[in-house]
């Protein structure tokens, strides 16, 4: 089974051809973690997790990454209101993000 996808230059679907035969790396943007994970978030991890799963499905090895901001401006400010280091805020809302992912 081949896999066509959508070239945006092209304006026409192309055969998806890897970089590195038989290998598939992936990346996506994880949330900025200053409060809850929400509904959003999750769509972008089960969106990578079903392009992931398909493409194993082809016979790919797939590597994925996927990055959480962990500071910026308003996880500083969410600490200082809270009281707290930055990372405390950071870490507990990637830990609730992978476990709400896990559940999925």
């Amino acid at each position: 089974m081949s896999l066509r996808v959508y070239d945006p230059i092209r304006k026409q679907k192309t055969e998806f051809k890897p970089q590195v035969d038989g290998k598939v790396g992936m990346y996506f943007c994880g949330m900025t973690v200053q409060g809850e994970p929400h509904v959003g978030h999750m769509l972008a991890a089960l969106t990578g997790d079903m392009v992931r799963r398909f493409l194993e499905y082809l016979g790919y090895e797939v590597t994925l990454a996927q990055n959480f901001t962990d500071i910026d401006d308003k996880i500083l400010a969410r600490a200082a209101e809270e009281g707290v280091p930055y990372q405390t805020i950071a870490q507990r809302n990637i830990d609730l993000y992978l476990e709400q992912a896990r559940a999925l």
